[in-house]
Formats: structure tokens, sequence, C-alpha cells
């Protein structure tokens, strides 16, 4: 830091270090600032720096957390104001002349040491593979559902040969829909999909002749479809076989999977569908003959794979699936479930409250013969029989759940025609075990079903299927979210241990100030709203569930049921009685503590999110004429609602309804804005509204009325209700409210104190953003992580905690200084290593995306703990933010000729800016040549795209670039990367699905109207041989001659390409070894036919293009770089990654050799728009 000359425009400043800094000023070099602020420091650290005005109101924020050595520094001001500059907008005006104050802090390096995980059993907890054998044996099981599928595999798997255990999800994200372990749990490996995005299994099974198709082990399937009102169900169910992968390359996983018959089995096409019931009930083979139980149509359907060959079968590549098997006949069953084989082909099977025996099914199939009927093998005690298992004895595990259950299409805890669903009382949710004879021996667990309390690990509920290892030990898969978890027991019944976790999609969990619970609260829309408590003992490193708070499905759980409704977590005293809330920001709910439970008594949501209730009997016209429970959006006026009378059911003269107000044409406006801030009884809205109650019941129950509000921020004159903020909101103990929206900021009196750039707010919009660019750059905040908080020393005083959804936590003091970075942006930092162990920094790894639930803890001792990772509750000790120290205030008055300098310096950086650059040429040889041939010479007079550019001092490095030509009949692309790039690392696990699975070389073009395609090239290391082998396939939105339609599908939507094709065939790749400074660097290049592409391309033409790359390892797609579009954030939604977006690329155009020597030169391709505000020079190969 002697010599070096910094210049940073990313807040307006630039700073002069060390010895240059009188020279520089000398010299008047225009890349300082024309306003110097000086400090200095005892020793080195992280500082943040921000200009006020004379009255405190934030004008500049110029540096945060930049690393100092000691000693004595200057820093330029460029005179403008702008403290919520957000790059895509213009830099700010020129302040006047006056009085300014310059504040400051600075401190040491922080540390985020782990301790343990919470609530995932997965060593480690976080995703990890063997390089080697190319395994995934980190974290456990899915994200988005509970294990429901378990199977006993005696001969192994692919994974290995030892006795084995398969378990599965009904689908997953960012975990995983199988998995298998050990005899004792361990994890060996792990798989997210099998048969299409985020497909997971309901059962599986495996031959019980065996004598089925060679190769193949396990079988799985999941019942899939969905009811339009006004249209007949389509229902219908996917069945998988699963084998080895003979052909896996080396470092990939043997696994591969087939559909059986090639295609989805619908159910409902010719057959009504049976109301309430499930689409499948449970699968069963004997030798290739698969039984799959449908009770959604009141029968068995047979598939055939007799005498199928496997591995013919397979697709190449993950393609299109081929056909394997076939249907061979299907059979009526009255109320079918659980359905299993033994060896010698007698089928049972679950109807109704019995388990019927159908002898000799199997081998009546295979030899074409009537089936025998069905005779009941256990006729009584069986409240809701649910699966069948058999051990290799033939006794008969029946996993029972209860007795009657709730009515179909309700959950216990809602409120039906004015009654509260809950499960009876001679409720089972034990595994029942049976002689061969059907005659009882015993029961594996406690009856009844989980209770609110003391957590008792030996009660199960709703057990799934059932395994039995060969030594009698019995796994249960328990679909259930509260807790998560795979139990498992001794022959006897005698429990061994229970495999909890993980959390939902996106984790959470905050400990209590006492450090000693962990609280966690299932409350997704498709999950139980549940809170869950958890003993944590850190001496040991570990925890246990200890108590059941809150549960909505459980007797006394509760009487409310909507969607993101969540359980009591914010937990508070009133006037000596115990109230809690849970933050949710469509549905607020507060709870209070009565005998040990937590009773809802009040609420403030949209009518919508009480559908259930409003729609009942009681409430038919005594709801206002406004309230439409069928619309989306437009539902009508909020409520609140509080339990009056202290019989916890809500009732219509318990509910106080918004008015609105006047808003277009004429028509009442019911916008109050989302819940997004919470203080006890204090509510605060996205609108600028702050809900508190007008009184109480002698209950003790909040009674808040939606029209009696004020607010913390104004409203826009003439349009009331419309703004929305946006962005937690917390109080301050003076007054004000921090809000951590877009952008960050201060209220007080109505007028904000403070801002801080938050570009790219909220879950969507963070997938544009770019990566950060300096430090303390916030893209894609999504909110607090916590309430405000102080270190026990140091001088930072109340501090806000914001989590943003690429990984990294932001946090800042209340008077707006920006503090720390605590752990990284996933798209600059890689994940956690299986190497990580206690007592480990993790502060330079990445959180993950969309990991929701990170919570800052201040605990009574002073340790500050933070709860991190999204596939578990990571429990991590914060230390370093007591050595926060202020810098000392500085008085700065500028006058009328300082503020004239600052404006010619302005100036002079707006002179220096190169146009926009957004044409590449692409020059048109008439010789054919092959990849990798003679590269210099071939790209001496390329046109270069800049993809990547990294900042080093004065220069920026050209780290990533690309470059198209056309030699003869093939355009070639070439990308040039340092040598520790991987752009081909990826597993290629199917090939439409191939931008999700790992990297790429990237290339869109766009011939004409409606003519878009992306050409994605990869590889895969061929065995035995040196050389890469290339994998390409082109993606068509639109194909006027047809083609491989394929779909591409998220939880929340679903896009459609005419033509995904495997032009692997048509691709060469070559790759080059190039010598240059900073880097080693590797040109990757690549030819594919003009006639492949549809091109014709003439001197002149003009057509829209990109180049770029996938960055990503381990089978997953981290991050996505382009030369034009840089909205190109997103790798979380399958659809938005798979989508072209024309209108984002350049402009190609194609050229003679001659003609673009004789043309204007473009903008130099190394110099992005960043340098040419800096003035700084390119380097790179």
């Amino acid at each position: 830091m002697k010599h070096a000359i910094l210049t940073a425009t990313r807040f307006g400043m630039s700073l002069a270090l060390g010895a240059a800094t009188a020279a520089a000023a000398a010299e008047g070099s225009w890349t300082q600032g024309p306003i110097p602020i000086r400090f200095r420091l005892d020793r080195p650290g992280y500082v943040t720096l921000v200009i006020d005005d004379a009255n405190g109101v934030r004008v500049r924020n110029l540096l945060a957390e930049e690393k100092f050595e000691a000693g004595e520094h200057t820093v330029f001001w460029d005179g403008a104001d702008g403290s919520e500059v957000h790059l895509h907008k213009r830099q700010g005006e020129l302040v006047a002349p006056g009085e300014y104050r310059v504040r400051g802090l600075v401190r040491d390096e922080l540390k985020l040491i782990y301790e343990f995980a919470v609530y995932n059993p997965g060593t480690p907890p976080w995703g990890a593979r063997d390089p080697v054998t190319g395994l995934y044996y980190g974290r456990w099981l899915s994200d988005h559902n509970s294990a429901s599928g378990a199977l006993f595999l005696p001969d192994g798997s692919p994974a290995g040969k030892q006795p084995q255990l398969m378990f599965c999800a009904g689908g997953a994200e960012w975990g995983d829909g199988f998995m298998w372990t050990d005899l004792d749990g361990r994890k060996l490996h792990g798989q997210r999909w099998a048969g299409g995005v985020f497909a997971g299994a309901e059962w599986l099974a495996a031959d019980a002749g065996g004598q089925g198709p060679a190769g193949v082990y396990a079988y799985s399937v999941k019942g899939m479809g969905k009811t339009k009102e006004g249209q007949k169900p389509d229902f219908r169910f996917k069945t998988m076989a699963f084998l080895a992968d003979s052909k896996a390359q080396e470092g990939q996983p043997p696994f591969a999977e087939i559909q059986v018959l090639g295609k989805d089995c619908a159910l409902t096409e010719n057959k009504p569908a049976i109301p309430g019931e499930r689409i499948v009930g449970g699968i069963a083979v004997w030798n290739g003959l698969i039984v799959v139980s449908a009770p959604c149509v009141g029968q068995l359907v047979v598939l055939d794979v007799r005498g199928a060959d496997a591995a013919a079968a397979k697709p190449k590549r993950g393609g299109t699936p081929a056909p394997f098997g076939q249907e061979l006949t299907r059979f009526e069953l009255t109320a079918p479930g659980g359905v299993a084989f033994d060896k010698a082909g007698n089928l049972v099977a679950i109807s109704g409250r019995q388990v019927v025996v159908l002898p000799a099914a199997g081998p009546a199939l295979a030899a074409g013969r009537p089936l025998p009927t069905p005779r009941p093998l256990i006729a009584e005690g069986l409240a809701a029989p649910f699966c069948v298992a058999l051990d290799r004895s033939g006794k008969l595990y029946v996993s029972d759940r209860g007795g009657s259950l709730p009515p179909p299409g309700t959950r216990a805890g809602e409120v039906v025609d004015g009654k509260v669903v809950s499960w009876p009382a001679d409720g089972s949710h034990q595994v029942k075990v049976f002689g061969p004879d059907g005659k009882f021996s015993r029961a594996i667990g406690k009856p009844g079903g989980a209770r609110l309390g003391a957590y008792d690990e030996q009660r199960m509920f709703n057990p799934a299927q059932v395994a039995v290892t060969d030594a009698g030990e019995v796994w249960v898969a328990e679909t259930q979210f509260t807790p998560r978890r795979i139990s498992r027991w001794k022959a006897d019944g005698t429990f061994i241990r229970a495999y909890y976790g993980p959390p939902g999609y996106g984790g959470g969990g905050t400990v209590t100030p006492d450090g000693k619970t962990v609280l966690y609260c299932h409350g997704n829309p498709w999950e139980a709203q549940a809170t869950l408590e958890f003993d944590i003992d850190w001496q040991a490193g570990s925890s246990r569930v200890a108590r059941l708070a809150h549960w909505i499905d459980v007797p006394g759980g509760g009487v409310l049921r909507t969607p993101g409704n969540g359980g009591p977590m914010e937990r508070f005293v009133h006037e000596g009685r115990r109230y809690a809330h849970n933050g949710s920001q469509e549905q607020v709910t507060w709870w209070l503590e009565r005998d040990g439970r937590w009773i809802p008594v009040a609420a403030m949501t949209r009518p919508k999110e009480w559908k259930e209730a409003l729609g009942s009997e009681p409430f038919q016209g005594k709801i206002p004429a406004a309230v439409n429970l069928e619309a989306r959006y437009d539902d009508g006026p909020p409520f609140a609602w509080a339990d009056l009378n202290g019989d916890g059911v809500p009732q219509p003269d318990e509910f106080k309804w918004y008015a609105g107000q006047a808003g277009a044409r004429g028509r009442p406006n019911y916008k109050i804005g989302n819940f997004c801030g919470f203080d006890g009884f204090r509510v605060f809205t996205t609108f600028g509204r702050i809900y508190q109650p007008i009184g109480f019941t002698e209950q003790g129950a909040p009674i808040f009325d939606p029209n009696a509000f004020t607010n913390y921020a104004p409203l826009v004159a003439g349009n009331p209700g419309d703004p929305m903020y946006g962005g937690s909101v917390l109080p301050t103990p003076d007054g004000g409210y921090v809000q951590l929206g877009s952008p960050l900021c201060l209220w007080r009196d109505g007028q904000r104190v403070w801002t801080y750039p938050n570009e790219w707010f909220g879950v969507h919009a963070s997938h544009s953003a770019p990566p950060p660019r300096w430090g303390g750059d916030i893209n894609g905040g999504i909110g607090a992580c916590g309430p405000l908080f102080s270190a026990r020393g140091g001088e930072a005083g109340k501090m806000w905690v914001l989590n943003s959804n690429m990984g990294a936590v932001h946090i800042g003091t209340v008077d707006g200084l920006y503090v720390a970075t605590v752990m990284r942006d996933c798209r600059k930092a890689g994940p956690w290593p299986a190497t990580i162990k206690r007592g480990d920094n993790v502060i330079e790894y990445t959180n993950g995306q969309e990991s929701f639930g990170v919570s800052l803890n201040p605990l009574d001792d002073g340790r500050i703990v933070m709860s991190v990772g999204g596939t578990m509750i990571g429990l991590c000790r914060l230390e370093g933010l007591e050595t926060v120290k202020r810098l000392p205030d500085q008085k700065l008055v500028l006058t009328e000729a300082q503020i004239k300098a600052a404006q010619d310096w302005q100036a002079k950086l707006a002179a220096a800016k190169a146009p926009a650059r957004g044409t590449l040429n692409v020059l048109m040889h008439p010789a054919s040549r092959r990849p990798g041939e003679n590269h210099e010479q071939a790209w001496k007079d390329a046109d270069w795209a800049p993809i990547e550019v990294e900042e080093r001092g004065q220069n920026e490095i050209v780290r990533v670039k690309a470059a198209l030509a056309v030699f003869g009949d093939k355009l070639h692309a070439v990308w040039v990367a340092p040598f520790d790039e991987k752009p081909l690392d990826n597993t290629v696990e199917s090939l439409p699905m191939v931008f999700k699975t790992g990297a790429g070389l990237d290339l869109m073009l766009r011939s004409g109207e409606g003519a878009e395609q992306r050409v994605l090239i990869t590889a895969r290391k061929t065995k035995g041989a040196k050389g890469i082998e290339p994998v390409a396939v082109r993606y068509r939105p639109h194909s006027p001659t047809g083609g491989n339609k394929t779909k591409f599908s998220s939880p929340w939507r679903e896009i459609e390409f005419d033509d995904v094709a495997d032009v692997s065939a048509d691709v060469a790749l070559a790759e080059t070894y190039l010598k240059a400074k900073p880097f080693d660097y590797r040109a990757f290049e690549v030819s594919i036919p003009l006639a492949t592409l549809g091109l014709k391309p003439q001197p002149g033409m003009t057509i829209k293009g990109d180049v770029g790359l996938l960055r990503g390892s381990a089978g997953s797609t981290a991050a996505r770089v382009y030369w034009h579009n840089k909205a190109t954030g997103l790798t979380a939604d399958v659809p938005g990654e798979a989508m072209l977006q024309p209108e984002l690329w350049g402009t190609l155009r194609f050229t003679t050799a001659a003609a673009a020597d004789s043309a204007p030169p473009p903008a130099p391709a190394a110099r992005s728009e960043g340098a040419r505000k800096r003035g700084k020079r390119p380097a790179g190969p």
C-alpha cells in the first residue's frame, strides 16, 4: 500500500494512499477527486466513511469496509450527493457550498466460527461430493418434502455392495429426492431428481422374486396431476427403474434410472377420480411384474418389464426416455393402499381398513390367468392402514396412521362448517406387526401420535413406508414436517434412534437469549405450521428435539391453518403474560401461552388467507360484499380478528374489517401493504403504516382495528396506499425506524435521515443482480435477520443485520455506517468444504442462494450466535464486532471554488468515457480449419468480447473473453479464460437440463423474428483415452418444423421449447494452452456447421447474439456471465435459466477480413463501463 493509487468510483470517491498522494495531486491527475479527506489509523483495519450535511442528513456514502494499513490516509470526494445511488441510475448532483460532516468507523477482521449443526444428521450437514467416486454424501434428504419411501437393499447399490437402505421424498430443489445410506444411517449418496425436474418419489420397491430385468435393483413411483375447476382431474403416475451406470465417466456417480413405459401412466382418462383419494398408494414388484396401487381410481395397475433390456433402454446422455416395458392390465380393489409381494408371488394389499391377500397373484399374472379373489388376511385391529411391508420370514409390518381421518381436502386444526377438525382419540400412528397368518404380534411405537409439550421420540406421526433389514431392524419413513424424521427400531419394538431433518427450504432457526434452546418453525404453505424446540449442549456440540411447542395438526394445536401462518417464534412478555407472534408477511398471528400451550388469540390478514373459515356456514352473509375468496389478489378488505370470548374459535362478531380508502375510478383501495416489521404488538407494513392494539380482552387477547394506524413513513400525495417501501422495519430506541428496503434508510419524523444503496432488492430481483463489486455492496437484500442488537464492547452501538438472497449477510449501525459483510456471495465464494470442523472460520464461504432463515442471536453471556445454512441450522459464533471504533468526526466547509473544481473534474470524467459497445464483428474466412489449429494466427484479427473483467489496482484484467468467426461452412467460437477456470466441468445428468448441472460454454443467436436459439457446449471425459468428448445441446423456443418438445418447470411456472436437440455429433471442440500475464490461459474453441444453426451469413449482415459461460461444479450451476446480457444472476429457477432474452443480446456483424480492416475500430474490447469511468487500462491475453 506504499505507492498504489486505488481509484474507486463505486461511491463517488477516490483513494490516494501513502507516498504517492502528493505526487499524484501535484500532477493534477484527473483520476483523483477534488475534495481531500484525511484520517489516521493506529493499526490496520476495515474503514467505512460517510458524509452528512449540517443537519445530520446523509449526503454521500464514501466507502465501506475498505482495508487500510496503519498510518495517515487521504481519500477524495467527487463533490456529488447521491447516498442511495443505484448503478443503473445517473450519479448524484453536485452539492452546494456549505458545511458538511465526515463520520466513520474502523474495525478488525471478523471471524465466523462454526460450532455444530442442528436438525440435519448428514456428515457433513451441507453438500459434499467425493471427487473420486462422484458420490454426493453430504446433507440429508429433501428440502421441500419429508421422507415417504423406505427400502432395504440386501445386495447394495451402485454406492457399494454392502447391505444398504434407500429412502425417497416427494421432490427436492436443493436437497435430494433420493438417498442411500448404510445400515447405521450414514449417508452414502444422494440424488436430487429422477425422471424430471424436482421429481422425487413416494414409494420404493425391490423385485421380491429376484427375476426381473438384469441390473435393476429398485423401483419408485410418484403420483402426479392436478384438478382444475370445471375440468376432470388429470391424474397419472411416473415409475422409475434404478440401475448401475456401467458407462459412468471417472469422477461421476455410477447411478442411472429409466422411466418404465418411457412415459407417465394416465389414470383418469377413462375412469372418474374418487374425490379425496391419493393418486398412488404403493408399489410392489415380482419377477418383472410391477403392481402400482391407485386409490384415486380404486385400481391396481400392472406394468410388465419382463425380458426388457434395461441397459439398452437407458437414454443416451439423459435424452428422451426410450420405451421400457408395457402396461399389462388393471383390476379393481376397494380403497387400495400399500402393496407388497413375497418371494413366491403372493400379493398382500391394504383395502380400506383391512389387509387382503391375493394368493399366487404373481404366477397368475405371469401366466395370463385370472387373478384370485382377494381374501382378508387382517380383518380387524387397524385404524387407518397406510403401508404394508414383508420381512424374509413373511411377517407383515403395517404402518397404521389413525382413526377416522379428517374429511378429504382438510387438515387437522382447520375449521370446517364451524367445527374444528382434529385427530380422534383412538389414533394409532404405529407400525403393527402380524404373523404370516395375519395374527397380531406387537405394535411398534406408542399409540396416539405426536402430542404438544415434551417431545416423546417413541411417538411416530404419519408413518409411511417401512423397511425391515435382515437383522430385523425396522426403519420407518414418517411423512411429517414436525419434526421431519426417519425412525429406527429393534425387532422387538425398542426404539434405537431417529434421524431428524432437514429444515424446510431456506433453513431457519433462532437461539433463545439464554443459549439453551433453538426454536425452529415449519411454516411454509406446503408444510405443517409448527414450532419445534431443540435443547442444545454447547460443550458436546449436540442437540435433541425437546418440545413440540406448537402444531396445528395435533389435538390442542389450535384452530388457524393458513398459508404462511407459521408458528409462535418471536416471544415477549406483556403485563405478566407470555405472548408470541409468527412474523409472517401475509398473516400475522399472536399467541398467548395458557397451561403450557400456545393458543392463537388474534390475527391480521387478507380474506384469501382464511378462505376455509370465512367460507364456512357461520360466516354466510356476515362478511363484506367486497370479499372474494376465489380471487388470488383482489380478494377484498383485510381484517383483524380477536378471540373476544376466549373459546379459540373465530366468529363473525370478532372481526373488524378495513373500510379502505378512495381509489381509482371510484373503487375503494383496500391495500395496506405486507407486514414487514414486528415489535411485540406493534406491526409495520410496507405502506408506511404502524398498527398496534386498541385494547385487550379480559383473557388477554389484543384487539386490532385495520382502520386505526399511524405512519412511520409518508404516503405519496394524491395516491394513498400505493407506495411500497419494502424491507424489514426495526424501531430504534430514540423513536426512529430503520427500514432495510431499497434503499436502506432511517425514518425519523416522516423524513429519511440516511440512506444506503440496496440494489436489486428482493428474491426475484436479485436473480438479475451482478456479483458484489466492492466492500459493502448489497445486492438482493431480502430481510432482517433479527431485531436491532449490540455487541458487548466496541463503539458501534445498536446494529441491524440484513440477509441477502445470494448468500452474504450485511451488518450496519443504526446511524447508517456499514460495518461488515459476513459470509460471501455465492457467485464469488465457494460452498463449505467437507473438511470444515468445529472451530473453523467459515466467514469467507457462502451461505448459499435462498437461505432465507439466517438469524443473528445475541446471547445473555455476550456471545453472538448466527444460524446459517439453507439445509441445516448451522450454529456459528460471530467474533470481532467488539473491535468497532468510531473515527473522529471531521467538519468540511466547501467553498464555491471547490465546487467549481469538482464540476471540472466530473467533466473530465465524462469526456473520458468511451461510447457504449454493443456490436461484435464476426470475421468470415473462406477456408475451413479445425478448432485449435494454428490458434494465434487464426484469431489474431478477431474482435474480442469481454465477458468478465476483474479490478487489479489501476488496471482491469480481462479474465474471460470470447470471439466468433466463420471458417468455411462452420461457425467457430472461442473462449479464453484463466487456467483455473473449468468451463467444461459438468455432470451431464440430463441433456435438456445440462444448464443446471455444472459449467458450459454458451452461444446465443437470433437469425430472424422468432428464430432464437442457444447452443450450450460442455464435455465429458472419455474413459481410457486422451482428450474430451463434446456435449452440445441446441435449444429453440420456436421451431416451424417441430422437434423434441421439452418443458422446463419450477414450482411456480412452466415454459416449453419447440425443440431441444442433441447436436454433439456436429460439434468439434479443442483446448489450447496460452501463456500470458497475469494468468496462464486456456482457449476453448468449438465449431458448429452453419447448417446446424440455420445460418446463411453474408458480409454486412447483422443478427442479435450473445456469448458467455456457465460456472459450476459437483452437479450444479453456480453462476452465468455473458458479454452483453448482464441480467443473468438467476440460478435457482429452471424456466428463468432456460428462457432466451434476445432483447438483452448484442449485435453480431458478419464481415470479411478486408472489410474489417477498413472499418472504424471498435471500442476497446477489454474496457468495461467501469473501466471507462475509472480510466483504467486493460490487461490480459
